[in-house]
């Protein structure tokens, strides 16, 4: 489907399709779409209210929206999350009581377009007649006028007139750029416009914690500085509030863009007067470029961590194909080289836990090896330390490579769309030498 500025409307079958091209991040648009207090500020149509919104946001869990029109008419619906894959789709049940239709299901989906997003919501009906009885009662009005307050809560209103916003690619991976936001031996180097350099006293990267600094003019001022941080979702998002003079609010995304990472900054001030006056007096949206310049040419000067990656999609659900990764009997069915067998002696799949495993050839020599892992978050995620070893489980050196490192770190990786699952597998060696690196 052709991508529009404006809602684009589609009735296939017994689906509503509707979408629009939001002018704000994606991780922006699901958390206006999962947070109750964000998203009662903006769904339903033009002049409605949401006096209840209650989100549920799981598998399995509830969500309930009481919609008032402002004529003393209350409209009431409720269902249940079946699906939800952070930032990119949630699938959920959809009630309109007292409605003659049936439970229908919703599937809103989520794409990146550059520092935008494409929303899509479908609506699939039990029939044809329930989708145009739908149709007439204004559903895809109301969804187009919930799109627009989506983009009118997220970048205009009166934000839009007191914030300082800046989207740039950053080209690094989102891991080590948010390294150099939450590491005071980094973040020293590049923060601040050209000229200054910074002396930090504290930085407690936590909800709460201070990041305390002093910003040295290259006129010789001192600006002291003190943020507080809010919220903190790692490699994605920064919140912190500037507590001592201009008070603001800061939001810092990290969006991945294939090997590089989209960087959004957006600074929303007290008023709009605030905001001028932080421009005129100290030149505060040049001084934003100027600090994104500098974080940019940093990044450059740091040294790409030496990391195998290996992606693979496979036709099977990501349910499955984390169970062949971690049960045993499973496991063995297919982990080594082509001809081999697998013999699982020992099977601890939980963090801290050990997988003992030996290789036979057909000609009979054996190789053992072992898993220590780590972090193990069903059905998405796995970390864990991989090496050869002998038959107790001690670690060995690589017996056809003396140089090859003794261990090494794996993040095993999964995301299902349409049925099917994407595997990512990175690996890295950990406290080798720079040779076995």
């Amino acid at each position: 489907m052709e991508t529009k500025s404006k809602s684009v409307m589609e009735a296939v079958d017994n689906e509503i399709v509707v979408s629009r091209i939001i002018n704000a991040p994606r991780e922006m648009v699901y958390k206006a779409c999962t947070d109750p207090k964000q998203m009662a500020q903006w769904w339903g149509p033009h002049g409605f209210t949401n006096p209840l919104c209650e989100l549920d946001v799981r598998v399995g869990g509830k969500w309930r929206i009481h919609q008032a029109d402002g004529a003393g008419n209350i409209y009431k619906f409720h269902g249940e999350y079946k699906e939800i894959v952070k930032n990119e789709r949630i699938v959920w049940t959809f009630v309109f009581e007292g409605f003659p239709v049936s439970e229908a299901l919703a599937i809103l989906m989520l794409e990146d377009q550059g520092s935008k997003t494409l929303i899509t919501i479908t609506t699939c009906l039990a029939t044809a007649e329930e989708r145009d009885g739908m149709m007439k009662h204004g559903a895809v009005q109301g969804t187009q006028q919930s799109y627009e307050r989506l983009e009118d809560f997220l970048t205009n209103n009166d934000i839009a007139s007191r914030q300082l916003c800046i989207t740039r690619l950053i080209k690094a991976p989102r891991e080590l750029v948010w390294e150099m936001w939450t590491n005071p031996e980094h973040i020293k180097h590049w923060w601040g416009p050209n000229g200054f350099t910074n002396t930090i006293f504290k930085m407690d990267v936590k909800p709460g914690g201070e990041w305390d600094f002093i910003m040295h003019g290259p006129d010789g001022t001192n600006y002291r500085n003190t943020h507080v941080f809010q919220e903190l979702v790692k490699n994605e998002r920064l919140v912190l509030t500037h507590v001592s003079a201009p008070k603001f609010r800061m939001e810092v995304w990290f969006i991945q863009h294939e090997e590089n990472t989209m960087l959004t900054i957006r600074s929303v001030f007290q008023s709009a007067e605030q905001l001028k006056e932080v421009i005129r007096v100290f030149k505060a949206d040049v001084g934003l470029k100027q600090n994104v310049d500098k974080l940019e040419q940093y990044v450059t000067t740091v040294p790409a961590e030496k990391e195998l990656v290996i992606m693979r999609q496979l036709n099977a659900p990501r349910e499955l194909v984390f169970k062949a990764w971690s049960e045993p009997e499973r496991f063995a069915q297919w982990w080594g080289p082509k001809g081999m067998d697998v013999e699982v002696r020992k099977g601890e799949m939980k963090p801290g836990g050990t997988l003992l495993y030996c290789l036979k050839n057909p000609a009979g020599a054996q190789m053992w090896g072992k898993f220590v892992y780590r972090e193990i978050t069903p059905p998405e995620k796995m970390v864990f330390v991989n090496s050869f070893s002998d038959e107790a489980g001690n670690t060995t050196p690589n017996p056809f490579m003396p140089t090859w490192p003794l261990e090494v770190l794996n993040t095993l990786l999964l995301t299902e769309f349409e049925g099917k699952t994407t595997l990512i597998l990175k690996g890295k060696p950990i406290n080798a030498t720079a040779e076995e690196v």
